[in-house]
């Protein structure tokens, strides 16, 4: 297993792991559609795996100058907030926020699918340790961890 990068704290270490995706080329065609003719109504697309951490990916109208963007939207596993369970072992999970990813400014600044996953899986990896500064593990029940995948 490759390791991207890892996080230390008390109890021990989180390693971002390879990523697994619930996203492919033809989802991809779609929100760079859904971006470009500002068209959400095909909403949810897919999904990018990191370990316990699962980034939703999802065109949302904004409905102002933003307009229609695709979003990643942070979901972590282990944490019982009262938000949502799993439908398998009831296990729970919240949200953290997210990023956007595609939008009328960036929408064609990708020559590939490939180059579209590499920029997701470094702009989510810097999310999690730079934006959210690593705040989820201080919620994070370590015993009732699970992976998404």
């Amino acid at each position: 297993m490759k390791i991207i990068r890892h996080i230390e704290f008390k109890k021990g270490r989180i390693d971002f792991m390879k990523t697994k995706w619930n996203f492919n080329e033809e989802d991809f065609n779609k929100a760079i559609k859904g971006v470009i003719e500002q068209d959400a109504s095909e909403d949810f697309l897919g999904n990018l795996y990191i370990g316990h951490l699962s980034f939703d990916l999802k065109l949302m109208d904004y409905e102002d100058e933003i307009g229609v963007v695709l979003d990643a939207d942070l979901y972590i596993g282990g944490i019982d907030s009262g938000y949502g369970y799993t439908s398998i072992n009831n296990l729970p999970y919240d949200n953290d926020g997210g990023f956007q990813v595609l939008n009328k400014q960036n929408v064609n600044d990708f020559q590939s699918f490939y180059d579209f996953k590499q920029y997701l899986e470094r702009k989510a990896v810097d999310y999690i340790i730079k934006e959210n500064n690593g705040v989820y593990i201080k919620k994070m029940n370590m015993d009732n961890i699970f992976d998404w995948s």
